[in-house]
């Protein structure tokens, strides 16, 4: 059918998972996920709602109650990082949860989920509640872990701009716009920091 080949149909995402047919849907905004997937053979379905925002793993839930339905053992999906490192900083301070996160990423990493989405979106948080330089420690790790990622020194430069560091935040969109041409957000950023009277 016209869906399988596209993945969508009728409103509907439908992945390809080897030996199952799924239709399922995800939604949410700043504040709440929502998630519906229905196993169309066996006839289960998995709803969840939650007001946790982005720290939920959809899929890593949905995988361990699939599991659990077939009858294996659950295995627990991932921590997301920035649940973790949440908590890190507001215990033990920036500096030590940056320590944490290398001691996670240089041991235990297979129970987190590591990868660059996740410092981001924790930077972003703090940016947004106005702690910038937290949030500019978690972008220049995650430029660290991350180098050949444009998105990451995009974000950097927006925490550098935010904080007043004018030269190193075009440093840092240059960088994002080696790394991709087409970044639309680098070129405005550029041109208005260049704009900018020094």
């Amino acid at each position: 059918s016209e869906g399988e080949k596209t993945g969508y149909g009728y409103g509907w995402q439908l992945p390809a998972v080897p030996g199952h047919r799924f239709a399922q849907h995800a939604g949410g905004l700043n504040g709440f996920r929502t998630f519906i997937a229905r196993e169309l053979d066996a006839r289960h379905t998995l709803i969840w709602l939650t007001h946790r925002g982005d720290s939920v793993d959809g899929g890593g839930i949905g995988a361990t109650v699939l599991r659990i339905l077939q009858g294996a053992d659950p295995a627990l999906p991932p921590i997301p990082v920035s649940v973790a490192m949440r908590g890190w900083i507001t215990e033990e301070g920036i500096e030590r949860a940056i320590e944490r996160y290398d001691e996670v990423r240089a041991g235990e990493a297979s129970g987190y989920r590591m990868e660059e989405a996740e410092l981001n979106r924790l930077g972003y948080q703090y940016l947004l509640r106005g702690d910038v330089d937290t949030a500019v420690e978690i972008f220049r790790k995650n430029v660290e872990v991350f180098p050949e990622a444009s998105n990451v020194h995009d974000s950097l430069g927006e925490a550098l701009m935010a904080r007043g560091d004018r030269e190193e935040a075009i440093r840092c969109y240059a960088r994002s716009l080696v790394l991709d041409p087409l970044n639309t957000t680098a070129i405005e950023k550029l041109q208005e920091l260049k704009d900018v009277p020094r």
